[in-house]
């Protein structure tokens, strides 16, 4: 893949990230890449694509995702053991 290729997707899964409700594996989808990938552009190759304003903002958005995952990962987990619970009966 050419270097302007490999910029301008980086640059369009960054402006993608930055939608509201957007996750990685949202842009992962979207550009059909694995999530590693995405997070690996959108940590290290959005500033060096000579866009350091954007790079700005995805870091912000990904330290505050990051900070949100364990209470996220913790409701997960209650919203799925209350449903099992209702499943079997046992409210």
């Amino acid at each position: 893949m050419k270097r302007n290729q490999l910029e301008a997707i980086v640059i369009n899964e960054a402006k993608a990230y930055l939608i509201p409700g957007a996750t990685i594996r949202s842009v992962a989808q979207e550009f059909a890449r694995s999530k590693a990938t995405v997070a690996y552009d959108l940590r290290n190759r959005v500033g060096a694509s000579g866009r350091p304003d954007l790079q700005l903002l995805v870091d912000e958005k990904l330290t505050l995702n990051a900070s949100e995952a364990p209470y996220l990962g913790g409701a997960a987990t209650k919203s799925k053991a209350e449903k099992r619970r209702c499943a079997d009966g046992n409210e």
